[in-house]
């Protein structure tokens, strides 16, 4: 997936259905090891997140629960695993709207 396609599927889609209390920052590196690179930082009073979108379609997430200080969640993704990144994306942002 382009990096347009993730900027369009998270900033114009997804982050308006999140949490007004979860801070969104975005970061944008061209030319890295994957390509192009959107990273994408999520933090609430409960939870640290990064998601990195690459031009040639990789994807990595991870969550971080501040409550019990560990990390919960964390997948690299490769461009050929998309109903992987699917399933993933999916559970990465229900964690982020729910808060846990």
């Amino acid at each position: 997936m382009e990096t347009k396609c993730w900027k369009y599927l998270i900033e114009e889609l997804i982050q308006k259905d999140l949490p007004e209390d979860v801070d969104v920052k975005k970061s944008f590196f061209p030319k890295g090891d994957f390509g192009d690179l959107f990273r994408y930082e999520f933090e609430s009073n409960t939870i640290l997140a990064t998601l990195e979108c690459w031009s040639n379609g990789a994807v990595s997430m991870d969550i971080f629960d501040i409550d019990v200080e560990e990390q919960i969640y964390v997948i690299f993704c490769l461009p050929n695993e998309i109903d992987q990144i699917n399933d993933n994306l999916d559970y990465f942002f229900k964690v982020l709207k729910s808060g846990n």
